[in-house]
């Protein structure tokens, strides 16, 4: 299997259990600022597991590119820490 880089390995993570992450959250596992985690990057349902904290939704993604089972889940992980701990890398 292919490697993958740690953005995408996070996103398939978050996809797979149909899970919202925050931007800060990402990006601070990641070691990014959240400014420019996404850059580069199309906006896509695989990509739209990450979102605004206030919202709860991807910043600037119209809905239609949201992934369909976006808002199926209430939970949002909000800190690197519970990123860390889902992704099995707490310390």
């Amino acid at each position: 299997m292919p490697e993958v880089d740690p953005l995408t390995h996070v996103l398939l993570r978050l996809d797979a259990v149909r899970t919202r992450a925050t931007y800060g959250a990402v990006a601070g596992h990641l070691g990014v600022t959240p400014r420019f985690l996404m850059r580069d990057r199309p906006r896509d349902p695989l990509h739209s597991w990450v979102v605004g904290k206030q919202t709860g939704r991807p910043t600037g993604y119209p809905e239609e590119l949201w992934h369909a089972d976006l808002l199926q889940n209430d939970r949002v992980i909000g800190s690197a820490g519970d990123i860390a701990a889902f992704l099995g890398d707490a310390p």
